[in-house]
């Protein structure tokens, strides 16, 4: 029966053993009777050709063993070596070589083998290619270029250098190894059923499966040093290194520089002790995470393949631009054949990282594909807000760490989904933040607990405390979604809200700035929501109270306020502030029509206050500062206010728009004008007022009407329409006084003591309606009527011309009791014109025309005084005897300056049978063509 080839490769070594030992046999017979050259063959290196026939029959022996041997030359050497050139080692039933060599030198001890031993004395192997496997078929061999030299030193046999190349690995290697162990090993030993043939085949095959991997190595090398014992005993040291190293993940090349690794190998007893260490200078893993050196450890169990004591460490880690200081890894053990299912047990796994200035320890349990982590130790937030996949936000900016970073405490349970590769992460851990700036607030600490879910992307801080380094502290809530990069702020307790102006615009410093505290902070409860990134899309509403605060040191007993900002409109509502019994209620509107709060199209304000001048001065700012400025009172008023705002940014030259009513008890001083019991209702269009339902008192009189202020063709016009009724003249001229420009008339005025104290007794009544540019007298037109009635008129400077005109004329005016005075006036053309003076009283009557062009300072006038025209009592014949009768006839002219006019006298007897409407006809004729000739002349 022929014999398996299996089986011949079973008894393969045992029957080249026999085979040398009988080839050997036959060469040293043939040389018996040379025994002379043998001993010389001891001392010189005395070689031949293998006779032909004893080859044939060395060659025909070894076919009997089932290997066929080619060799393009043997020589033979009397002191037991054999030379092999071009030699080629295959089985005969196999296509492919077993192994070739350029040269193979085996020497042998001749005695030993005499006695039927191996007795190999030293082996050189030069151009050795060996193939996979006894019968394999392949075209490659797995070892190339395999240059060897071992000689034996006494029970072992020492490997001084071995050479091959394993791919593109060269190695070389060196060592030790026992005699014993090698034969027993190599042929299985006597009834033994080891097959070494059968474990050469698995590792051959085992080593062209692996040679695929070593093409991701650039230029590797490797050393191996190694020592076995002949109870089998072994220590073995391997050293590899490499330029490059790159291997694709998940569609990911992974790449590592400067790649190195060492292994140590030890046998004791059963156990196979394997410690490996792996090393790289730097890593790319795909391009987005880089690391500056790369280390691993581990120790390999290969009688149960486990990894054990598992090290492994990063430096130097950027993560899509997240800076990570270090990270490493441990673990007991790990079951190799668990990995590729995703159900090794991390049981025991720990990891360590240092992130910022603080450090991060995790321990897992559970499998790789379900497990939990528990977490505990500090890391700086700041290199991770770098990272490339958090997407730029204005909001980042609000966040500054200490050294210490954030501290955690709690557990994660993570699970990975097998088709998808897709990990689930949910957490609960406990958060605490000492002296950082946290949404821009510089803050002592914040702590709470924190969750999150990975499916749904919810991030939860819930219960969280922040206490400022200003002492305020606030309870809060905190949600985010890191996949929408939605967020939600509850937010209640103590702050200073001009502490977080960075998420509103400058109007809220206008609403809370410049407060300061006396005790306590303000109560808030506000609710935030938005989208980082997006801190144009923002909903606020809270509410916020203080007590007790400064504002631009003005101290309010309370204050409070709604705010709600979504992103149409930030609205300020529900706004009190009381001092004393005095408040300030209202309303603030922002208006983004575009639905985003990035600039504002209108602001609305609407507000009711009783604060006093300090007070609204306090709250409102500058703003407010310049309107008193213009308008000022002593007592608190009411005052009702509603004002829209374009933004000039958006709609320039549009013009505010405000409604003001205003009631004030006390004394308004409204420029020179000091006015009691103000009220008025105005409209304000831009740089145009409107005063309307005016009710006011001056000078002891009530007053009414409306005024218009405004711009015109670039200037400033104004309207009125005012009526006087019961005002004291002493006191309404005052007023006047107190407009006029002429020093010479105040003087004047007081000078003449009798008639200012006599002006007491009078009583004012008056109307205007006047329009014009306010710095263009010119301009003015309108018209009005006077009314002035006092029982001592005659001894009072009414108008200071009559005063000069009287004592010119020497008309004993104050003898008369002169009581009442009118006239109606117009103005036009830079003139006012006085159409029908009176001035009446029981014995006497003044009646005129007055004409003043104040733009040229010029006076026309034409009186008549006549006395006794009002006598109705026998008491004309007393006043005769004491006045000349003929004065009744006195025309009087004034022409020229004001201040030093012309005075003319003429008798006119006849006018005393003329009606007073003729006698101002005349003037009025006679004035109108002296002012035409004046202005021909001109």
């Amino acid at each position: 029966m022929e014999e398996r080839p299996d089986n011949k490769r079973d008894v393969f070594l045992r029957g080249f053993l026999k085979f040398a030992r009988r080839a050997l046999n036959i060469v040293l017979s043939a040389f018996v009777l040379g025994l002379a050259a043998c001993i010389l063959s001891f001392f010189f290196d005395l070689s031949m050709p293998m006779p032909s026939r004893m080859r044939e029959q060395i060659l025909s022996l070894a076919q009997n063993f089932g290997i066929n041997i080619e060799a393009e030359e043997i020589r033979v050497s009397l002191n037991g070596r054999l030379d092999f050139s071009d030699l080629k080692v295959s089985f005969i039933n196999s296509q492919k070589p077993l192994f070739t060599a350029k040269n193979l030198k085996a020497d042998f001890e001749i005695l030993k083998l005499l006695r039927g031993r191996l007795g190999l004395r030293a082996l050189y192997l030069q151009g050795c290619d060996i193939y996979s496997g006894f019968g394999g078929n392949s075209n490659f061999p797995i070892f190339e270029n395999l240059s060897l030299n071992a000689f034996k030193r006494g029970d072992f046999y020492k490997i001084s250098f071995a050479n091959f190349y394993f791919e593109t690995l060269c190695v070389s290697l060196c060592g030790n190894v026992s005699e014993q162990f090698l034969l027993e090993n190599l042929s299985g030993g006597e009834g033994s059923s080891k097959n070494s043939f059968k474990q050469w085949d698995d590792f051959c095959e085992k080593a062209h499966f692996s040679k695929q991997y070593l093409k991701t190595f650039n230029f590797p090398a490797a050393n191996i040093e190694f020592d076995i014992e002949k109870d089998g005993l072994a220590r073995a040291f391997l050293r590899a290194n490499s330029s490059g190293f790159s291997v694709d993940v998940s569609g990911r090349t992974l790449k590592f520089s400067d790649f190195a690794s060492f292994l140590s190998y030890e046998k004791k007893g059963v156990r196979h002790l394997v410690s490996a260490e792996i090393l790289s200078t730097g890593a790319d893993f795909g391009g987005e995470v880089l690391a500056k050196s790369c280390k691993a450890f581990a120790n390999l169990d290969l009688n149960e393949m486990r990894l054990l004591n598992i090290h492994a460490s990063l430096s130097n880690l950027n993560v899509y631009g997240a800076e990570i200081g270090y990270a490493e890894i441990m673990k007991d053990a790990l079951n190799l054949a668990d990995i590729k299912t995703l159900r090794t047990s991390l049981d025991g796994l720990k990891s360590f990282w240092k992130i910022g200035g603080g450090s991060l320890g995790a321990e897992f349990t559970g499998s790789v594909e379900d497990f939990n982590v528990k977490l505990s130790g500090n890391f700086s937030p700041e290199p991770l807000l770098k990272c490339s996949l958090i997407p730029e936000a204005e909001e980042l900016g609000w966040f500054r760490f200490s050294d210490s970073g954030i501290f955690l405490d709690g557990g994660a349970k993570v699970k990975i989904d097998v088709e998808t590769k897709t990990p689930s992460v949910e957490c609960k851990m406990f958060l605490d933040i000492q002296n950082s700036l946290l949404f821009g607030v510089d803050a002592k600490s914040l702590s709470g607990d924190v969750f999150y879910d990975s499916k749904s992307g919810d991030f939860w801080a819930n219960g969280a405390r922040a206490v400022s380094t200003e002492g305020w502290i606030v309870d809060a809530d905190i949600y985010q979604n890191l996949k929408t990069f939605d967020y939600k702020f509850m937010i209640s307790g103590s702050l200073r809200p001009s502490a977080i102006n960075h998420f509103m615009e400058e109007w809220w410093k206008d609403v809370f700035g410049d407060f300061k505290f006396v005790k306590d902070f303000p109560c808030a409860d506000i609710v935030v929501y938005g989208t980082w990134g997006n801190p144009e899309f923002m909903d606020v509403y809270g509410f916020v109270s203080l007590q007790n605060a400064y504002r631009n040191n003005v101290l309010f007993d309370e204050a409070s306020l709604v705010v709600w900002v979504n992103p149409a409109r930030i609205s300020i509502f529900d706004l009190y502030v009381r001092n004393a019994d005095r408040t300030l209620m209202g309303a603030l509107d922002w208006a983004y029509f575009s639905k985003k709060l990035d600039s504002y199209n209108e602001n609305r304000i609407f507000a009711r206050s009783t604060l006093n001048r300090e007070e609204l001065i306090a709250m409102g700012g500058e703003k407010v500062k310049e309107s008193l400025e213009i308008l000022d009172f002593d007592e608190a008023p009411k005052i009702s206010l509603n004002l829209l705002m374009k933004n000039p940014d958006r709609e320039k030259n549009a013009p505010d728009i405000m409604n003001l009513d205003y009631e004030c008890a006390g004394n308004t001083r409204a420029g020179k004008f000091e006015l009691q019991n103000l009220k008025f209702k105005s409209y304000i269009l831009g740089d145009d007022i409107y005063l309307s339902e005016m009710d006011f008192i001056i000078a002891n009189g009530r007053g009414a009407g409306e005024v218009f202020v405004g711009k015109r063709d670039g200037k400033d016009y104004f309207s009125a329409k005012l009526n006087i009724e019961k005002a004291n003249q002493q006191k309404f001229m005052d007023v006047l006084l107190g407009l006029s420009k002429s020093p010479n008339e105040k003087k004047a005025a007081v000078e003449d003591e009798a008639g200012v104290e006599n002006s007491k007794y009078g009583v004012l009544n008056a109307n205007v309606d006047i329009s014009g540019f306010s710095d263009f007298l010119e301009s003015f037109k309108g018209k009005g009527e006077i009314f002035l009635e006092n029982p001592k008129l005659a001894t009072i400077n009414i108008f200071g011309l009559f005063s000069r005109l009287t004592s010119v004329l020497r008309l004993p005016v104050g003898s008369f009791e002169l009581s009442y005075a009118e006239s109606p006036f117009e103005i036009e053309d830079a003139q006012i014109s006085f159409d029908d003076i009176k001035i009446t009283g029981p014995a006497a009557k003044i009646i005129g025309k007055a004409r003043y062009d104040f733009s040229k300072d010029l006076i026309n006038a034409n009186l008549i005084f006549s006395p006794f025209s009002e006598v109705k009592t026998p008491l004309v014949s007393h006043i005769m005897s004491v006045v000349n009768p003929i004065s009744s006839l006195a025309e009087v002219e004034v022409r020229g300056n004001f201040d030093n006019p012309d005075v003319s006298i003429n008798l006119r007897p006849l006018n005393v049978f003329k009606s007073d409407e003729s006698i101002m006809e005349k003037f009025e004729k006679k004035m109108d063509a002296e002012e035409s000739d004046r202005k021909k002349s001109e």
